[in-house]
């Protein structure tokens, strides 16, 4: 029930309302979360405790993170028809050593 139709209810019943609000995770801004004497008889001119939902707490909500820009240099997702690009690591075949000096007297000087 909304602030107003309670209000208005308890109006209409000769009653009058003491309204606070708090902060919900489940019950949506403007709804009333509980009301005191709930179910009671009271004499005629009582006040009425209501609680109202301020919607959630601001303060426990996960902020939300900004979308990062696709950067048109580098993108994250490339198109899968393109092939990786090259390496620019020499391989040599069978994966040997083709230069340099290993000390296995393999030169014309030894």
């Amino acid at each position: 029930m909304s602030q107003q139709d309670a209000r208005a209810a308890l109006q209409a019943l000769g009653l009058k309302a003491n309204v606070t609000e708090e902060f919900s995770d489940t019950v949506p801004r403007g709804i009333v979360i509980s009301s005191g004497s709930a179910g009671a008889q009271v004499p005629p001119g009582s006040t009425i405790a209501l609680v109202v939902s301020k919607g959630p707490d601001p303060a426990n909500q996960e902020p939300e993170e900004p979308e990062e820009p696709e950067d048109p240099e580098n993108p994250e997702d490339p198109d899968p028809g393109q092939s990786p690009p090259p390496t620019t690591q020499p391989t040599t075949p069978g994966g040997t050593n083709q230069g340099g000096n290993n000390n296995r007297g393999g030169g014309s000087g030894g």
